[in-house]
């Protein structure tokens, strides 16, 4: 498959919420396939529903939007899950069923590319042990490879959905507070990594990060978001104290749609086990 050249392309995107509130207005974003872009702002600003856009859970209400070069919404099915099967996602609270095996929930990355007989077997016998503790290993948790889920902590289980998100390669991964439940020496082990095994594999990396460092350490382009807008758009070594100040203390409440416009860096956007076998 050819690799798109452009992974995300938003033109005057609105998405509004159910009770009418606005959760992103007029967006304009343009991501370039390979980028490793983090997303900041207060908690409320948009940045979730940003990457839910993108992970095409939600659609949006006005606009244009292009994801690995193609229109989401007017594909038909089958076209739509062949997208989805190239967008990795990490959410901040990962949604793996407490009583299920690491080596499952790691596998499950492959779910998209196996076929369906492959994927019923290896729920009985693991088909691929040794991929799933290879991923696993570069998040130092090899030795849990036939744990239950629910006796890991949630720094735990957030390694556990990145190192499915590694086992499933995807062109585009989307990642919302990837390691919010982590301490500070282990969250940024961990986004190394993370931004790391992207530039290597040339996929698009977009992660929502409260650790403002982490962005500015580790990410080449920093996407300021605040009041379902963005509010800047720069590489990290352009980006001051009193920009970080404005950014968070504009609030993050959705509804109202400021006017100041973003700044934007030239060039960047317009916004009981078996063995394994």
């Amino acid at each position: 498959m050819i690799r798109p050249t452009i992974a995300i392309a938003a033109h005057g995107v609105d998405v509004v919420h159910g009770d009418g509130r606005v959760a992103l207005g007029g967006l304009n974003l343009t991501v370039r396939s390979g980028e490793r872009i983090a997303l900041i702002g207060p908690s409320g600003a948009g940045k979730t529903s940003l990457l839910r856009l993108c992970g095409l859970g939600i659609a949006p209400a006005r606009g244009r939007l292009t994801i690995l070069d193609e229109s989401p919404w007017s594909v038909d099915a089958r076209a739509l899950r062949a997208m989805r099967r190239r967008i990795g996602l990490v959410h901040q609270m990962p949604a793996i069923p407490p009583r299920q095996r690491v080596v499952h929930a790691v596998l499950a990355g492959a779910l998209g590319r196996w076929p369906w007989w492959r994927a019923l077997s290896s729920l009985v016998m693991p088909a691929d042990c040794d991929g799933a503790e290879r991923e696993l290993a570069r998040l130092a948790l090899a030795d849990r490879l036939f744990d239950r889920c629910d006796r890991l902590s949630g720094g735990q289980l957030q390694r556990v959905a990145l190192a499915r998100v590694l086992y499933q390669r995807p062109d585009l991964v989307l990642a919302d507070e990837p390691v919010a439940a982590m301490d500070p020496a282990l969250a940024d082990s961990t986004v190394s990594l993370l931004v790391a095994d992207a530039r290597e594999r040339g996929a698009t990396l977009v992660a929502s990060l409260h650790a403002v460092d982490l962005a500015l350490r580790h990410f080449e382009r920093v996407i300021g978001i605040g009041n379902g807008q963005i509010r800047f758009d720069l590489p990290p070594q352009q980006i001051d104290t009193a920009l970080l100040d404005h950014l968070y203390s504009s609030g993050g409440s959705h509804g109202a749609r400021p006017d100041p416009a973003p700044v934007v860096a030239s060039g960047l956007s317009g916004p009981s086990l078996a063995p394994c076998r």
